[in-house]
């Protein structure tokens, strides 16, 4: 090799490092930082949410300080209102008992948007009727000391009714508010509850928790079942709220399923086994007429119950895109096991009888 091919190599080798590291500069590179979950509603620019002291319906003094290290929902109520209040505080409740455990984290402040009208006696009855008396602070005083937090809260409150029968015009307005206290969401109207609870998860720093095709949150284990009314095949109703107090086996099913088919054994024989306690089997036939699944039925006995659901209302509601589906909810209302497939002997073992035997 002659001296001079040789001088060139160390020259090429430098522009190749040079033409590398332009590439690496000017070629893009994915993004591997997790993407942020958008909050739904009104986002806010995370301002220090203005703070104040005042006297909840126990006439205890709260601040919104104390409440740092949870989310916040800040809402303002009238509860002498007969028109959005009731529907939004009917909302909050409902949030936070889909909510299940993660709940009880959540604070709820209702500033008063009535304070000649809101006595200790109309709050704490308005609070019942809500079922909210010990799960929030409906928070009033004078209006002197009101009128600046609804100025800081761009609340519009109309001027003092002389009848406690006049609703009280205000804007309605639900902020919600992170652990360190800063403004995240402006809610206007009756928030919608599934984006309440989407919100509020995120603020927890919980993953948001799938929807069904109704726009609600679909079941998990830890989390309420959806209520439900149905018929069975013998004309009977059933609903989750008349089983209250019982463990029950939904089981979602068809005639077409073979995999359906081989539970029905096991099913009937932990029905019959478990007579007397407490344990409710109801199967759910799925999309099918009343004459398909009663000649299945005479085939294939089945000695619990059976729910049409031939519109797949309940399928929808329990987020049912496969057969079978089963979920066990415990006697509160809280589903404790979701599956998707075949049951069996170890579901019953683990998720079943540990609530039979309480």
């Amino acid at each position: 090799m002659s001296t001079k091919v040789m001088r060139r190599l160390p020259l090429i080798g430098i522009v190749v490092v040079l033409v590398l590291a332009l590439a690496s500069i000017m070629i893009p590179r994915a993004n591997t930082a997790p993407q942020r979950v958008a909050l739904l509603g009104t986002t806010l620019p995370q301002n220090p949410a203005p703070g104040f002291s005042l006297r909840d319906q126990f006439g205890a003094r709260v601040s919104l300080r104390q409440f740092r290290g949870h989310p916040v929902v800040l809402t303002f109520m009238d509860s002498n209102c007969t028109a959005l209040c009731p529907v939004v505080a009917e909302t909050v409740h409902r949030s936070l008992s889909e909510m299940g455990s993660a709940g009880r984290n959540v604070a709820v402040l209702a500033i008063s948007t009535n304070p000649e009208h809101d006595t200790s006696a109309t709050i704490r009855r308005f609070s019942n009727q809500h079922h909210l008396l010990n799960r929030w602070h409906f928070l009033t005083s004078p209006r002197g000391e009101l009128q600046p937090i609804w100025d800081a809260y761009h609340l519009y409150v109309a001027p003092a009714s002389s009848s406690p029968l006049v609703d009280q015009h205000h804007t309605s307005a639900t902020y919600l508010l992170d652990k360190r206290g800063r403004e995240r969401v402006l809610m206007t109207a009756d928030p919608a509850t599934s984006d309440l609870i989407t919100d509020l998860r995120i603020l927890l720093g919980l993953r948001p928790q799938a929807t069904t095709a109704f726009g609600v949150p679909a079941p998990e284990a830890g989390h309420p079942a959806p209520l439900f009314a149905a018929r069975t095949l013998d004309g009977r109703s059933v609903s989750l709220r008349s089983l209250r107090g019982k463990v029950v086996l939904l089981n979602f099913w068809a005639t077409w399923c073979t995999a359906c088919k081989s539970e029905v054994p096991m099913l009937s024989r932990w029905y019959r086994q478990t007579r007397g306690r407490n344990l409710m089997v109801l199967g759910v036939n799925e999309q099918e007429d009343r004459g398909t699944v009663a000649a299945y039925l005479r085939k294939y006995a089945m000695p619990y119950p059976v729910a049409l659901d031939e519109s797949s209302v309940l399928g929808a509601r329990y987020d049912v895109a496969a057969l079978p589906k089963s979920l066990i909810v415990d006697g509160q209302g809280v589903v404790q096991m979701v599956k998707l497939g075949e049951l069996s002997e170890h579901d019953f073992a683990a998720h079943v009888a540990p609530l039979l035997n309480r």
